[in-house]
Parts: C-alpha cells; structure tokens; sequence
C-alpha cells in the first residue's frame, strides 16, 4: 500500500497461573543475549504471490489465511463484488507445487459491510469464514459460515449464529475448525460484562450435514477481556485468546485460556499468562496449537523495544501447560508488533510483525523459529522483495507441512490499490540438516537473522481481501493505532467508505453502551 489509506478500525476462568520462564531467543540486534543453540537450519524457497482472481481494489485480501497441507483459505472481508464490504473469501490448492485459485467464496445471504473474511480456518474439505459484522440477528451481532467440498465443489453448509446475539457482539471475529469440531469467538459480547466476550465450540452430527452446539467457553469474570480475540482449535484442545484480560494485574496485560476436551464437556484445563507481563502486552491478541504446544502473541510487549512485541510457547506434559520459551525477533523494531499473529506446525512456528520493515515503515516482515532439543531459535526472517509502506506483509501468517503463506492485505496489484496480496514460501532441508520433526521433516535451525525474500519473478495469480491497521510517520499516529487496538475491534484496512472504522458504524465505547442499554 502507498499512502495513508489503510487504517485500523478495533473490533477485535479459573484455574492455575502459569508463571513463564524469560528466554529469548534471538534477542534483538543491540547484542543482547541468544539461547546459544546451535542447530542446522531451513531454506526457505519463495513461490508463487497470489491475489485475487476476482478481486477489487481495497479489499485487503490477505487480512486473514489457513492452510492445511496442499489447500489454503484467504480472507478478504472488503471484497465488494457482491456488495461493498460484503466480503469474501478465496480457496487455493497446490497442485505439483504450483498453488492455482480452486473457487471463491460468499455468504448465501451477503449484505453490505458484512466483513465476511474477516477470519479464516480449513480442515480439509471443510472450511469456516467468519463475518463479524453480520446484521441479521443484530446490529454487527456477526455470523461464520461452514463450507465444505463435494466432487472438488465448495458449498455452504450452514450459517452459525450465536444463541444468545448481542449488539455489536462480533461473533465471527475469529474461528478455528478441526475434524467435526469448529470453534467461534465473539470477543465483544457482554455475558458476564461489557465486552467480556465468549467463544462457542460447534459439532457436526453424525450425518455431517448439521452443527449444533456443544458449549459456549466465558472467561473468569465480567471485565472486558475481549476473550474470544483469537481461538485455536485441536481434537481435544481449545484455545483462547484475551488480550484485554487483567485478573487483578495492571490493564490489558492479557491471558490465554486452554480448554479440555473430555467426553462432550470441556472445563478448563489451564490459564496461561506470562511471569513478565506488563500493562498493554496484549498476550492472547494471537493463539495456536499444535498437538501439545500453545504460542501465544503478545504484540505490545516492550521489553526489547516499545511495542515491539513477543510471542510465548507453552509446552503440556501430564496434563501441565509449562512455560518453555519466550520469543522476540533478531531485528525487534520499536511499533513493530511482533506477535499480532501466529502459527504453529510441528517443531516449526511462524510470528509476524506488519509494522516492521528494513527500508519503510509498516512493510511487515514475519520470523521462522525452529525447536531442536526443547528449544527454540530463529531461523529466518521472511520478507517481500517488492515491499512497500503499508502493505503490513505478516498481518495474517500460516504454516503446514513445509509452507507458510503470509498475507499483506495492503500491497498494490493489479486489481488495484489495498487489493492486497499473499505470499508463499516453501522450506527445504539445508545441507547437513539432521533434525527430525514439523516442516517436512526437517529439524532444528540456528538463531540469526537470515533473509528470504520474495523475488520479483515470483508467480502472480489472481486472489481475495484484508483488515489491518492504520500507520503513518509519527508516534501520534501509533498510539491511536495501539489505543484502538486494545479496544479490540474489528481491523479495517483501506476502506475510507467502510463503515468499519473506528467511529463509524461500530462507536465508541461509551456510545455503544448507550446503544446496548
């Protein structure tokens, strides 16, 4: 993105405290101290960049991404060829290494300024987008829709609802999917206080055609945590983010909340936060799993640089989520949010940072960190050759099986200005490597701060939409943009017309309370 159309628009129990070790690994660029471990590294190869085939200007795909092995799901939630901001949501596979659109995707009942690709997830043939503003219950009550495939053929399955709709409840605005398991937050809901928000866990029927309700997940009191900012979803594990969190420590420090599956019931298991918190981290703005491994995004973390953001790994034995890793990048930049988003995979975890960039700001970039041996060391950090101001590059990451796709809901293409794009990368074993685990099979990889970068001979396809942050030169500006992001509303990116934003359609706090009340 050039210029200074894309701007941030805020939508966004009990048990023990987790106390987390301090450990970083390739701490930042000032000399600080790295873990030390030595391992072989990846190689990650660039692919292909992919927009839109039917995308518009400002749609900001890329906003949101999921991938499952050769299939990938790419949000665009400003998409307006069915209505403005109605949204959309574009599916890829990877056919002999070469990733090719397979179909679009829109709500059956689309309106305007739904956000419908405001989040994404996919579990093999059946995915879920979620539309936050969705109008038909209530006023942004929201909405997710399950997709699934039939003879290569994506249909809608059914549109999932909360039981109990709010104002302005934003239930859509992050999903998680696996097997007949799909999980909903709706981090604006007042259940137990303004803003406290809630998480619903769905489960598809013996005769795969229905999703019913199996439990709504609260948090441990009525502050507005924004529980429900972000969800991850196991087979028997659920996972989610509060941002807002306090519990009696200073404000928005954050938590995460893991929940246990066990015979249809899922009581929680454990409430993660971090032994270093401090006021406005936002630990749990992002959450992931992988089997018995939790990362946890807290972007405004400034301990290696103001804002610059961390991201925690939490590891379970027995049943006990223990702290294994803190992780901030080689080049931590001060605003550059570390953490906003986050995936794991095996031994292998994806952070990125959208503010940062080498040569302007708000280019993005995201970090690949590596486990050999229980710990974690960055491998390398990812970047697009054609960069520019804006194109916040690492506001949506996802990695599975030797790829990572990274979304940059702000690039200019050839569908237009803020048409945005998603950049893909495939991690090859280096020489020597003699690691075992994610990735392909590949192993541990050295802290440093290697390069990747897309090339500017890279492969364009036409792909889908995006919501992001404002960023402009001066500390003004990012404190705007921190302050919404800790109200925790709803990204919008380019979208002047949208009524997205900050002090359009949703209001401010004290006004949608009125409205509430």
């Amino acid at each position: 993105m050039r210029g200074e159309h894309m701007r941030i628009n805020s939508s966004v129990l009990c048990g023990g405290i987790v106390p987390l070790l301090w450990l970083c690994a390739g701490c930042g660029s000032d000399g600080a101290e790295r873990t030390g471990v030595s391992v072989d590294s990846l190689e990650w190869k660039e692919g292909a960049k992919l927009v839109a085939p039917e995308g518009t200007k400002e749609a900001n795909f890329g906003v949101s991404i999921a991938i499952d092995g050769d299939i990938a799901i790419v949000g665009a939630h400003a998409d307006d060829g069915i209505a403005e901001n109605a949204g959309a949501a574009q599916v890829f596979v990877q056919k002999d290494g070469v990733w090719v659109p397979e179909q679009k995707l829109v709500a059956s009942d689309a309106e305007a300024t739904d956000g419908f690709g405001y989040a994404v997830a996919i579990s093999g043939d059946i995915a879920i987008v979620g539309a936050p503003n969705d109008t038909d219950q209530a006023e942004n009550a929201g909405a997710a829709y399950i997709f699934v495939r039939e003879g290569g053929v994506w249909k809608e399955q059914q549109k999932l609802v909360s039981p109990t709709p709010e104002l302005i409840g934003s239930f859509g605005t992050s999903v998680a999917i696996s097997g007949n398991l799909a999980l909903v937050g709706a981090s604006r809901e007042d259940g137990l206080g303004f803003d406290s928000g809630a998480a619903y866990i769905f489960v598809r029927d013996a005769s795969g055609k229905m999703w019913g309700l199996q439990k709504k997940l609260l948090p441990a009191d009525g502050t507005p945590s924004h529980f429900g900012a972000s969800v991850a979803l196991s087979e028997n594990a659920a996972v989610v983010g509060a941002p807002r969190d306090n519990a009696g420590m200073p404000v928005s420090v954050g938590a995460a909340y893991v929940f246990d599956r066990s015979e249809g019931a899922w009581p929680l298991e454990q409430r993660l936060v971090a032994d270093d918190a401090a006021e406005q981290d936002y630990f749990g703005l992002s959450v992931a799993i992988s089997g018995d491994t939790v990362l946890v995004g807290a972007a405004g973390d400034d301990d290696v640089a103001e804002d610059g953001g961390a991201a925690y790994v939490f590891s379970r034995v027995d049943k006990v989520w223990g702290a294994q890793q803190k992780l901030v990048p080689s080049e931590a930049e001060k605003f550059g949010r570390f953490g906003m988003t986050t995936s794991v995979s095996g031994d292998v975890a994806l952070v990125g940072t959208y503010l940062s960039g080498p040569n302007v700001t708000g280019a993005g970039s995201a970090y690949v960190f590596v486990r050999a041996s229980d710990a974690w060391a960055q491998d390398r950090r990812l970047l697009a050759a054609d960069g520019a101001d804006g194109d916040f590059f690492g506001l949506a990451v996802a990695v599975s099986e030797g790829t990572a796709v990274i979304g940059a809901p702000g690039d200019d293409n050839d569908k237009g200005e803020n048409a945005g794009s998603v950049y893909t990368f495939a991690a090859l074993v280096a020489s020597g490597a003699n690691g075992a685990g994610g990735m392909g099979g590949a192993g541990g990889a050295g802290a440093g701060a290697n390069e990747a970068t897309i090339g500017d001979d890279s492969t364009m396809m036409t792909g889908g939409c995006g919501a992001c942050t404002a960023v402009g030169g001066g500390e003004e500006t990012r404190g705007l943009m921190a302050a919404m992001v800790a109200l925790g509303m709803a990204f919008s990116v380019g979208r002047r017309r949208s009524r997205l934003n900050a002090r359009g359609r949703r209001g401010s706090s004290s006004d949608r309370a009125a409205r509430r009340g």
